[in-house]
């Protein structure tokens, strides 16, 4: 149940631009952005835990990183998406949210990284 709540909140953020603004702005460290997810997420009727978000962010990371394609992008590529286009909008929005960053942390910009991608 949390996962499938990890994942309508991600997709309620991806599809609100200043949702994720919100969530991106002035943050220091990734511990300090994924308990604004969670408790932004608690705010908006998501229920799931810091250390839930935690293991899903690092279950993305682990897609990321294999090459292979997670649950959603194979559920956007048998819905008529082209695995290039999704992965072209993964990796424009990462490129987005990375050059609105500020402050240089590159852990932090890792882990908004591992949070956004793998769809």
């Amino acid at each position: 149940m949390s996962q499938v709540q990890i994942e309508q909140f991600y997709a309620r953020v991806k599809d609100e631009p200043a949702l994720m603004q919100e969530l991106m702005a002035n943050f220091t460290t990734p511990e300090d952005f994924t308990a604004r997810v969670v408790a932004k997420g608690k705010e908006l009727g998501y229920e799931f835990s810091y250390a839930e978000a935690e293991t899903w962010i690092e279950q993305q990371r682990n897609v990321a990183e294999s090459g292979e394609l997670s649950d959603m992008q194979l559920e956007a590529v048998s819905g008529g998406k082209s695995s290039n286009s999704v992965m072209k909008d993964v990796k424009g929005e990462v490129k987005g949210v990375a050059h609105e960053m500020k402050g240089g942390i590159s852990y932090a910009s890792n882990k908004v990284s591992d949070f956004f991608s793998g769809w």
